[in-house]
């Protein structure tokens, strides 16, 4: 199931999290990942959009011109149950999100959650601008539980 929400964060957050996007960043295939932290403010309000999951991992992702996410399953961490992607932009061409073949088209604030291991899922090329993110992972187990799982 892919549940898509829209206004999920309002543009005084979406403001602040775009501020990252001038930070460092490491690249992550054709992608530049920022780290925020499982208890950043905005990431705790947007979690709360889901009940009895826990946030492992969030990162600000930007897709630069000319850069994609082919068809992938989210297989990082063995306790990742949901992944969220929020907007933080629509000023730019391509970039759609495709899951299972199902398009989500790039609104600022849209929120779509879905079972990233269960569905399959890409980024259409980014024609023109940058596409900016926040993608978050989520698990059924706290922090402390997991940190258990993984020694």
């Amino acid at each position: 199931m892919i549940c898509i929400k829209d206004n999920c964060l309002d543009s005084e957050d979406i403001k602040k999290l775009l501020a990252f996007t001038t930070h460092p960043f490491y690249n992550h295939d054709q992608s530049q990942c920022r780290d925020l932290k499982p208890d950043h403010p905005i990431v705790e309000k947007l979690r709360k959009n889901v009940t009895n999951f826990h946030t492992e991992v969030s990162q600000i992702i930007t897709y630069p011109k000319g850069s994609a996410k082919h068809f992938h399953f989210d297989d990082a961490r063995i306790t990742t149950k949901l992944t969220s992607v929020t907007f933080l932009n629509d000023n730019f061409t391509g970039g759609q999100a495709l899951v299972e073949g199902i398009e989500i088209t790039p609104i600022t604030g849209r929120t779509y959650f879905f079972d990233g291991k269960k569905y399959s899922h890409a980024v259409l090329n980014v024609i023109k601008g940058d596409r900016h993110t926040l993608t978050m992972w989520y698990s059924d187990k706290k922090f402390s539980e997991v940190k258990d799982i993984y020694g």
